[in-house]
């Protein structure tokens, strides 16, 4: 594997290479990226990989619109849609990933000892979720599923390096955020668990978090080499299934969680074939609340 900084630049592609210029955010939704590089999944398919790290899913997606990456690992629906709406088939959405009950990253958290147990009692209550028109939308979405008059909770911007202490001096009284924060509240004893899984407990499942994605030139310029990206990641994936365990223990080789938050951490779902219904409900609640600016067709961009 070869590493390039976000801002440096890589060789262009000669068209007799293996290489795969693959870029991600460090987090969990990038874990079949990671386990793949870490088992030479891609080694065995004769792909020569080049990891780029970026600190934000948008920046991954320029990269790849600009021409600087072949795929982009672990990107959030939202990101992607919002790309997508002016020429959908642009792209090829594979291995997506999905929240259910027992499997979702993103959480509602109480700050501790907080004398309620439900989030119909958030009435009254200043709520702290992370900063964006997206996750602002899933707050307001939960809470309406779960029967609270929005207009009575305080919403508050929570960037992640302000969530613990914004929860630990009561300047907020829950929280609303995604992994590995929730487990490193929980352990950290800043915060107690409201909501394991309101998405798709609340909203629908399962729900669609994100995806692998390619630009559809770059696929159908080289089929062969999105092939075996493929099944070097979906290898990974498998792996993941059934040796949880070391593929947890990879994580923090690649992101910046602890080894012993890494053990705890709601991992997310990567089924066998996407759901397709799934993430169209998503794409027409964004467009619904004005986050993309026409309707978009997700047949059109998912693989099997």
């Amino acid at each position: 594997m070869l590493a390039c900084s976000a801002a440096g630049s890589c060789r262009p592609r000669s068209p007799t290479q293996n290489e795969l210029r693959a870029g991600y955010v460090p987090a969990a939704s990038a874990l079949p990226l990671f386990v793949a590089l870490e088992q030479r999944l891609f080694d065995g398919a004769g792909i020569r990989v080049v990891a780029r790290q970026y600190p934000q899913t948008s920046e991954v997606i320029q990269a790849l619109l600009a021409g600087q990456l072949d795929i982009a690992c672990g990107v959030g629906w939202p990101t992607i849609l919002a790309a997508a709406v002016d020429n959908p088939t642009r792209f090829r959405c594979f291995h997506p990933f999905y929240e259910t009950a027992s499997a979702a990253a993103l959480a509602v958290l109480k700050r501790k000892g907080l004398a309620i147990s439900a989030l119909n009692e958030l009435e009254g209550k200043r709520v702290g979720c992370f900063p964006g028109a997206s996750m602002q939308m899933f707050a307001r979405e939960i809470l309406r599923a779960a029967n609270v008059d929005v207009a009575k909770v305080s919403l508050i911007q929570a960037p992640v390096n302000a969530q613990h202490m914004l929860l630990e001096s009561a300047q907020i009284d829950a929280l609303i955020t995604v992994e590995p924060y929730v487990t490193a509240a929980l352990m950290a004893g800043t915060g107690e668990m409201l909501s394991p899984a309101p998405r798709p407990t609340l909203l629908w499942t399962p729900f669609p978090a994100g995806t692998d994605v390619a630009e559809r030139s770059w696929s159908d310029a080289h089929p062969d080499l999105y092939r075996r990206c493929r099944e070097a990641l979906r290898s990974a994936i498998a792996h993941i299934r059934t040796r949880e365990p070391e593929a947890r223990a990879v994580l923090p080789r690649h992101a910046p969680v602890e080894p012993a938050i890494a053990e705890r951490i709601s991992l997310y779902l990567w089924p066998e074939r996407p759901d397709v219904q799934s993430v169209q409900r998503l794409a027409d609640l964004l467009h619904s609340h004005q986050q993309l600016t026409r309707p978009v067709n997700v047949s059109s961009m998912l693989d099997d």
